[in-house]
């Protein structure tokens, strides 16, 4: 990321950081995948397997 900086304008510089902050702001705020456990209810109807081709 330091070699990109270097070779960006001002401006660049200034969206490029914005950027990272945005996306570890983000991965911050995700829920880890063990949270949705038991809360997730499929249609007795669904068959999973009808998808595969």
């Amino acid at each position: 990321m330091e070699a990109t900086i270097e070779k960006t304008t001002r401006q660049k510089k200034i969206t490029l950081s914005d950027k990272v902050l945005e996306d570890f702001i983000s991965d911050r705020n995700k829920k880890p995948l063990k949270d949705l456990k038991g809360k997730i209810s499929f249609r007795k109807d669904y068959d999973y397997k009808a998808m595969r081709g």
